[in-house]
């Protein structure tokens, strides 16, 4: 084994570890992606992070390791706690912000309406926990920076810890954990953090991070195209819209809910007779919507409502439709669209078939991408 291997956090190598660590000690050296069927048990998180840290420190690099359940954080953060021991250098811990927040109201939300929500509470001044983090000018508050560097002298923390005690002082865990990776040598995060282009963009610039000098490590790496297919993917079903229109008529938006009815006599005739499911076209769809109205218009017009709701309930139906025609419209490539008829209703979708979209981009970006997973089998797949 190379002397890079030191910040191997047990006293005994394993045979098996020991093929891997080689093998990810020479994937980080060329630069390269390595693919590694690793069976449970062997102990993949600290062969395949040892030999990466080392190198990161060494070349000035970061590691992003990611993860599709928050279980492997924990994982991760006592691996990491016991090379730290080896040689100091400082981890960060982040989910999603949803979860992180200390705001009993969001996790009641669904994702998009929460980051409206938030954003509502940050720009008018409603929420303590971020005008106690940062300032209206966007600066750091002392008391936040004085968090920081208590969390960086503290062993590694796990996003748990962070929210504990970023809410002992009155702060924002997540804008916490932000601060925290931006100094941090290794961050541990869910994919979305670096596969979801939108996500990933503002998770970057906030952290000062460049995927270009950065090694990512995909944990459970048989996850990933499910998890990208499934989170680019949207739907508009019978059930969403009548939900929709009784929301609508609650809060007395009676236009509104007439063009979500007429929407719903456009999904009840679209299914074929013989067939349960079938392929649908974009246009066909947003043609005859614009007998109602303009398309455009609509989306407009239910963003606003949607909006206009949530103030008064903090999640909104209606912005689940405006979300699905948002989207209706756009590219062709890697997506398919499709009308489904079951006892329970109809459902019109827009569907990611092909993730490397989203992925292929990112690794030939990357400094080195190691994907493990204990069933990674056929690794040629």
């Amino acid at each position: 084994m190379k002397n890079n291997s030191m910040l191997f956090p047990h006293d005994k190598v394993r045979e098996s570890q020991k093929e891997l660590i080689e093998d990810v000690q020479k994937a980080v050296e060329e630069k390269k992606c390595l693919v590694a069927h690793a069976p449970t048990g062997i102990g993949k998180t600290a062969a395949v992070l040892s030999p990466a840290v080392e190198h990161a420190i060494s070349n000035n690099l970061n590691v992003f390791f990611l993860t599709s359940r928050h279980t492997q954080h924990k994982i991760a953060v006592e691996t990491l706690a016991k090379m730290q021991e080896k040689k100091g250098f400082v981890v960060g811990d982040i989910i999603g912000k949803r979860w992180m927040c200390g705001n009993k109201d969001a996790k009641e939300m669904y994702g998009n309406e929460f980051f409206d929500y938030c954003k509502d509470l940050r720009e008018n001044n409603k929420c303590k926990l971020y005008s106690n983090t940062k300032t209206a000018k966007g600066e750091i508050t002392n008391n936040a920076k004085l968090a920081v560097e208590k969390l960086k002298r503290d062993c590694v923390n796990g996003y748990s810890r962070i929210i504990e005690e970023s809410l002992n002082m009155g702060i924002c865990p997540y804008e916490m954990s932000l601060l925290l990776s931006k100094e941090s040598k290794v961050i541990i995060a869910d994919y979305n953090y670096v596969f979801d282009p939108g996500v990933s963009m503002h998770f970057l610039n906030k952290t000062n991070k460049r995927i270009e000098d950065s090694i990512i490590i995909i944990d459970e790496a048989h996850n990933l195209g499910k998890r990208i297919r499934d989170s680019m993917s949207l739907k508009l079903t019978t059930n969403m819209i009548s939900r929709a229109i009784k929301e609508a008529l609650k809060f007395n938006y009676k236009e509104c809910a007439s063009h979500l009815k007429e929407i719903g006599k456009i999904l009840e005739r679209m299914p074929d007779e013989e067939r349960s499911e079938r392929i649908a076209g974009m246009e066909e769809f947003k043609e005859e919507v614009e007998k109602i109205i303009d398309y455009d218009v609509l989306v407009d017009d239910l963003e606003m409502i949607a909006e206009e709701i949530r103030n008064k309930q903090k999640k909104s139906y209606v912005n689940s439709i405006s979300e699905f025609l948002k989207y209706w419209t756009g590219d062709d490539e890697g997506f398919v669209r499709i009308l489904s008829k079951t006892p329970y209703g109809i459902s019109l979708n827009y569907r990611c078939l092909d993730p490397s979209i989203f992925t292929k981009e990112i690794i030939e970006k990357a400094y080195s991408t190691i994907a493990m997973s204990g069933t990674l089998t056929p690794t040629t797949m």
